[in-house]
Formats: structure tokens, sequence, C-alpha cells
């Protein structure tokens, strides 16, 4: 009990690290997308705040199952009640966060109040998107003020006060780099999260049956962090093997592919069920996979215990 003890600790507080700073860099990317307007914006409202660190839900479900899994391996703590212990909590914290964002968001009146950030640049500021550039003749932080337009194959447009929806401005012009490794991985968790959102909204058995069975799908990936003796290879493994569930599952929840789906399996089978069906099912086989290979290791090491010792 005092192991099992140790990996709840281990996930709870791997869960609120993981959600805490996701929810910092959200709020930092948030403020910086104020900063980055001309003029500079204006703070956010609590439901755009909780609205962003919604997306990053999966991200913590899926880093600390993966670094609970690494854990409960080198501990070398028995399969099945890691297995329940863990499913157990993530599907707690799962509905737990789901629903306490949601209740969150309807806190329509607050606003996250900062530091207002003063907008950048100063007079001639030349702001580009596409092949139209706007030289901003006055201060920038004057929505109204003077600018000059500039677009291919046409005069220079000079508006001394931009009228109407012309008075959109592009951002400053920051250049975004992104890594290989990390590239396309925020759309994914954001689908993730738009999809567990709105199986929540609509159906608890939806939510239940879709939480459930990726849950288990990626808790039945416990042998990855078991195939060698050096527990950081069996980590990046797990990485890249969880990294394509990721995209196993996004592909899954596709349209393209949920309505081939439906037309395969016939109306017996509910949409709503087809995902934890396909998930479910994969974690069942690789479960099945498991125990064989525990039950040949436990075979294996009673011959050895029970074979005679050859005397020298």
């Amino acid at each position: 009990m005092k192991i099992i003890a140790h990996l709840v600790l281990f996930f709870t507080i791997c869960f609120l690290l993981i959600f805490i700073g996701a929810g910092a860099i959200k709020y930092l990317e948030l403020s910086v997308n104020a900063a980055k307007a001309i003029p500079a914006g204006s703070p956010f409202t609590l439901p755009e705040f909780i609205a962003a660190i919604r997306e990053m839900l999966p991200l913590a479900l899926y880093f600390t199952l993966l670094l609970t899994l690494s854990y409960a391996a080198r501990r070398n703590i028995a399969f099945f009640p890691a297995f329940i212990t863990l499913f157990i909590l993530a599907a707690a914290f799962t509905f737990g966060s789901v629903w306490g964002l949601l209740q969150a968001e309807s806190l329509n009146s607050i606003t996250i109040s900062g530091p207002s950030p003063s907008t950048l640049g100063q007079k001639g500021l030349i702001l580009s998107q596409g092949n139209t550039a706007i030289v901003l003749l006055g201060n920038p932080g004057n929505s109204e003020g003077p600018r000059v337009i500039s677009q291919p194959g046409q005069p220079l447009i000079y508006q001394e006060t931009p009228p109407g929806p012309e008075s959109v401005r592009p951002q400053a012009p920051f250049r975004n780099e992104h890594a290989f490794l990390t590239s396309g991985i925020f759309p994914d968790l954001s689908l993730t999260a738009n999809q567990l959102e709105s199986r929540f909204r609509s159906d608890l058995l939806s939510f239940g049956l879709y939480g459930g069975a990726l849950i288990l799908l990626l808790l039945s990936l416990r042998f990855v962090m078991e195939l060698s003796s050096w527990p950081m290879a069996n980590l990046f493994s797990g990485a890249v093997i969880f990294r394509g569930i990721l995209v196993f599952e996004t592909f899954i929840d596709s349209r393209e592919v949920q309505s081939f789906l439906g037309a395969f399996l016939g109306p017996r089978i509910p949409s709503f069920f087809i995902s934890p069906v396909v998930f479910g099912g994969i974690g069942v086989i690789i479960l099945i996979y498991t125990l064989l290979i525990y039950a040949v290791r436990s075979k294996g090491t009673e011959k050895k215990r029970s074979s005679p010792r050859r005397r020298r």
C-alpha cells in the first residue's frame, strides 16, 4: 500500500505541475498576443483564459501518464495494481478538470488584469500583410491616425482617418519559429481538448467512454517502459509512441474517417461509440500481449528456481 500511495502522490504532483505550467505558458501567450497588436490590445477575460488553458488538458494527461508509467516501471510496481490505480486517477482528474474549467468559464464578468502593454513602434512604423504594406504616419497607439497604404500595381493611398473596417491593422512583424519535433502537436492537442469538451457537454456517457478508452490505450503501453534496462531510453521511446497515439487519435476523430467507419460498422453502433471502440480494442489487444509476456517470464523464472543446481 505504501508504494501505491507513492504512485498516487507522484501522479498528482506531475499532473498539477504540468497543468499549472501549461496555464502559465498560455497566460504569457495571450499577453504577448495583446502586446503584438497595433495598437496594443486590452487585458483578456477569464473565459478567454480558461478556453486557452483547456487546450492544455490533453498535454497534462499524456505527459503525466508517460512519467507515471516510467516511475511505476522503475519502482517495479506490479502491473495490475498500478494499472487500476492510474486508470482511476486519470479518469478522475480528467473529469474534474473538464468540469471545473467549464464552471469557471461561466464567470464572464471577471477580467484578468495585468500591466497594460505599451504599443510597439513609433511614427513611420511599417506593417505588412501579404502584398499590402501600411505605413503609420502618426503615433501607432492611435488607431485613427493617418497612414499610407501600398499595394502592388496601384498608387499609394493616403488616409488621414481610416474609414470603417479598413482601420484593422496587422500585428507587429514577429517571426514564429516551430521546432520540428513539436510542430503540429498543439493543433492535435486542441482537437483532443475540443473532443473532450463537446462530449462532456452533450452526454456524460459519451465522454466517459471516450476518456476511458483513451486512458486504457495509453496505460496499456506500460511494456514500452520495460523494453531495456535504460530508463531514459524507455522514456524517450514512450514519448515517441505517445506522440504517435495523439496523431492516431486525431486521425480517427476526423470527419472522413468517422464517416467511413460509420458506414462500415452500420447503423447499429452509434457514432459516438466508434472512437472508444477503436481505442479500447487496440488497448485490449496490447494488454493481452503484455499478459502473455508476463506469463512467459514468470514461467521462465519458476523453471530456473525449480531446476537443481549442478555440482562441480
